[in-house]
């Protein structure tokens, strides 16, 4: 569907995901000055789609909300996990487009599920405030799976960071927090 300047696409929910990005990347190359925003709702076959299309327009006015100036667009989602007390709610379309790449080159890796599961509850952890027991807890887990840890750094280009040895836990926290996503993904896959 496509009417104005909005556009509806139905589809599995990754590919929906890589044409939105490279839709977006065209319209930026075409009209700098223009910023695209989106919104996607996952959602079971079942579903009345009548209501995941306003479920994933209340999204894009999420993205729209985050933008900031000089950045381009955004996109919101109802599988991405950027962290309630943050002040975005969205992910720019360069960070949706490397998740996912993160994503399906950890299905296809080594990497123990369990691994990443823990990633992911170490990211809730910090969600609910419990932010020093959430990085003894992530420094534990490195140490004790060195070579998970190692992986998951050489797939994702070294996005999460190897606390405390690199010292920035503000930095840490926001990661762990985003990196939710790509184990949303991940299990999606």
């Amino acid at each position: 569907y496509s009417g104005g300047d909005d556009l509806a696409i139905y589809g599995k929910w990754d590919e929906v995901l890589d044409l939105l990005y490279d839709l977006s990347q065209l319209i930026r190359k075409i009209i700098p000055s223009i910023t695209v925003s989106g919104g996607m709702f996952l959602f079971k076959k079942k579903y009345p789609i009548g209501i995941a299309y306003f479920k994933a327009r209340g999204l894009e006015e999420v993205a729209k909300n985050d933008r900031r100036p000089g950045e381009g667009g955004r996109i919101a989602s109802n599988i991405f996990e950027v962290g309630e007390n943050t002040t975005e709610k969205s992910l720019t379309w360069e960070e949706a487009s490397r998740f996912l790449k993160y994503a399906r080159a950890l299905s296809d890796s080594n990497v123990p599920s369990s691994y990443l599961y823990k990633l992911y509850s170490i990211g809730e952890m910090i969600e609910e405030g419990e932010i020093a027991r959430a990085l003894v807890t992530y420094a534990y887990l490195n140490v004790r799976n060195q070579k998970s840890f190692e992986e998951v750094q050489k797939i994702t280009n070294n996005y999460l960071i190897d606390y405390p040895r690199e010292q920035n836990e503000e930095e840490t926290k926001i990661r762990l927090l985003k990196f939710r996503t790509v184990v949303n993904m991940y299990s999606l896959l």
